[in-house]
This record gives structure tokens, sequence and C-alpha cells, in this order.
């Protein structure tokens, strides 16, 4: 296939071939956290949900979309630990919310008319 054992005859290449991977296991890193809070969607919007939830799920896709960062790296270290604190914060919120059973993201049934 590929012959790859040329790169790491040279200390440059085998940096550039670290540096790939490193910055490919960031982005699925980040692209995984920023899945698990857009399935949180429905938790956030929840009647019970406190504004400040609402607004790190906001703020937390905003900062990992829009191209300005704060730290510019090309390993997205910055955009991961917004997203891991947003997603950790919003099931925080989640889980001390009473009652339980109204706001956890399991929820399938259709609100009671009464």
């Amino acid at each position: 296939m590929f012959d790859l054992s040329g790169l790491f005859d040279d200390p440059g290449g085998s940096m550039v071939v670290l540096l790939i991977v490193a910055f490919v296991v960031s982005v699925a890193v980040a692209g995984f956290l920023l899945i698990r809070l857009l399935l949180k969607f429905r938790l956030v919007h929840h009647h019970l949900m406190p504004l400040g939830g609402k607004l790190a799920f906001w703020a937390a896709v905003a900062y990992t979309v829009l191209p300005l960062d704060v730290l510019p790296d090309p390993l997205l270290l910055d955009d991961i630990g917004v997203l891991a604190l947003a997603v950790a914060y919003i099931n925080y919120l989640a889980s001390s919310r009473q009652p339980a059973d109204e706001l956890d993201e399991g929820r399938r049934q259709p609100p009671s008319t009464r």
C-alpha cells in the first residue's frame, strides 16, 4: 500500500505525521462532543431548564461553529473544553431539577393535556 517508513527517518517528517494525527483526533473528539450537545436540544428547551442551561447550550454551539477562537490552535483544545463544559453543565442542571422524570433525555411520552 503506502510506504511510510521514510517519514520516521526524518525527525521533521515524524512531527508532521504526529501533528496530522493529533489534528484528526481533536476534530473527532470535538465532533463527538458537538453531537452529544446537539442531542440535548429537546432537553435544553424543556420548560424546567433554567436560562443558564439554554445560554450554555447556544454559547457552546456558537463558539464551536464560528471561526473566532480564544486560543487559535489547530488542535481545537478550546473548542473541546467549551463543549465538554457545556455538556457537563447541562447534565448537572438536568439531574438537579425536580421532578426528575419530566426533565430527562429519555422522555418519550407527549405532555399530558389537562
